[in-house]
């Protein structure tokens, strides 16, 4: 059966972990790729390490479709990975999906990810100082460069860039923004009544 490209999907986390805890926290990373990679659908996990011991690790898991995706979400092998990891000193920076860039803004424990507009425009602010400065050294090259491989290093340096730097940094000056505080209910005497979101 062929693989249907346009299907695939990719969920995507970033931890930090201490040098105290990285070769605890690799083995982890093996273990719960394994378990990921043994679920019908599962295509594969690629790890970007730190360039030291200890520091922020980028995990990225493919799955053939969002059926499978789900499937490895709902796992109890995932969840008995996720139990281990807890006793470890790591944190979670950002988590996400790449079935949807709204995704790629869910921060764990503020709820759902922020509207699309939100995401676009920060995206937008992100994007436009990149492209003017890559711009302005593709025209200042003092030789001439084919326009396909100029092309193909803008993309890998802009989405590098968009990836590991400017969106995580973006994304935190910008938290309240993307995830507003939830109104609360007032009772009748102006006091809180609670932290039940208003309907």
């Amino acid at each position: 059966m062929s693989l249907n490209t346009q299907q695939i999907v990719t969920s995507v986390f970033i931890r930090v972990a201490p040098a105290s805890a990285a070769a605890e926290y690799e083995r982890w990373l093996a273990e719960i790729s394994d378990a990921a990679a043994r679920v019908p659908g599962g295509l594969g996990t690629t790890v970007l390490r730190p360039d030291s011991a200890g520091g922020r690790y980028v995990a990225i898991t493919s799955f053939d479709s969002p059926r499978s995706l789900q499937a490895w979400l709902d796992s109890p092998e995932r969840a008995a990975c996720l139990e281990r990891l807890k006793k470890l000193p790591v944190t979670t920076e950002q988590t996400g999906c790449l079935d949807g860039v709204s995704r790629w803004f869910a921060t764990p424990g503020m709820g759902a990810p922020p509207d699309n507009y939100k995401v676009a425009t920060l995206l937008v602010l992100g994007l436009f100082p990149i492209v003017l400065a890559l711009n302005a050294l593709s025209t200042a090259l003092p030789f001439d460069a084919p326009a396909p491989l100029v092309t193909l290093a803008s993309l890998v340096v802009s989405v590098s860039l968009m990836v590991w730097v400017v969106m995580p940094w973006l994304t935190r000056l910008s938290r309240r923004w993307l995830h507003p505080p939830r109104p609360r209910y007032v009772d009748g005497h102006g006091g809180p009544a609670g932290d039940k979101e208003a309907r």
